[in-house]
């Protein structure tokens, strides 16, 4: 379980809260696209507010344990009514929430995935949620919204997300074999290119490059469809395609090589010969 506590919660906070526009890679961050924070009505208490979970390379494992505490508080008093209602959603699995006990708070509706709270502006300064789940089962690396929180003052106004990469150890490996082939295609056809400029007969490796290429595009497809097994062998059989068009490049090159030796040594051994003989020729005495 790693914990993120007080600056690293800040800095996913205020990614969140700060970020007015998002890349669409990255989509539960464009949820609120023109102004992430329209107005303030409550803060969140970075400082005290945690969360942790089981990991895998930095990221959130896919079916592990998610615990979240969230520390609202400054509820403004200049609302109408002094009243607001607070909704909690998550696409964590098994969630149970939890809320400190506090005059001032009641519970409108609470399910696995959301909680409603109507809270009293003059009565609450502060409110500790809870959060405990599992990580969603995932077909490929993908964000999952961890705890969204948004406020109900005659209209709705974001308070913040927390968001996560959630994945497994196969879709790791899966990614790490796609990069492999992406590697071994770009230095086979790096080998191929300077093969073609000395004049090398590249056709074979050709073939082998084509056939890595179309591995690795279904490796690809397969991945984005979340065919994880399928895109494992076929980023293997690109990476082995790619490997033997490399080699074969470079079997062609030293051909070239060899033959240029030969061509040189028979011209220096013909050189050679001539030169013999005509050295052979001055050295003979005249006739007579």
């Amino acid at each position: 379980m790693r914990t993120l506590r007080k600056g690293c919660m800040l800095v996913m906070l205020i990614a969140v809260l700060l970020t007015p526009i998002a890349a669409a890679y990255e989509a539960s961050l464009a949820k609120y696209p023109d102004k992430v924070v329209e107005a303030k009505f409550v803060e969140v208490d970075v400082e005290n507010s945690e969360i942790s979970y089981s990991e895998i390379m930095g990221m959130i494992r896919e079916g592990g344990s998610v615990r979240i505490s969230l520390i609202l508080k400054n509820f403004s008093p200049d609302v109408k009514g002094r009243r607001s209602v607070l909704n909690f959603t998550t696409e964590l699995e098994d969630a149970v929430w939890g809320l400190s006990e506090e005059a001032g708070v009641s519970v409108l509706s609470k399910t696995e995935k959301s909680m409603r709270l109507r809270v009293d502006h003059g009565l609450v300064s502060s409110l500790i949620i809870t959060l405990d789940g599992r990580a969603p089962e995932v077909s490929k690396r993908e964000n999952v919204t961890l705890l969204n929180v948004d406020q109900e003052i005659e209209r709705t106004y974001p308070v913040m997300e927390i968001w996560g990469k959630v994945t497994s150890e196969l879709i790791e490996t899966a990614i790490l074999k796609l990069n492999e082939a992406l590697d071994s295609i770009e230095a086979a056809n790096a080998t191929l290119y300077n093969a073609t400029q000395q004049g090398a007969d590249v056709s074979d490796a050709k073939a082998d490059l084509d056939h890595a290429r179309l591995y690795y595009d279904d490796a690809l497809s397969h991945y984005n469809a979340g065919r994880i097994n399928e895109s494992i062998m076929a980023a293997e059989n690109a990476t082995y395609y790619a490997n033997l068009a490399k080699s074969e490049a470079e079997s062609s090159l030293k051909a070239i090589s060899t033959r240029n030796y030969v061509v040189v040594g028979t011209i220096v051994a013909v050189v050679a010969v001539a030169a013999a003989i005509l050295l052979a020729r001055r050295r003979r005495p005249p006739l007579g």
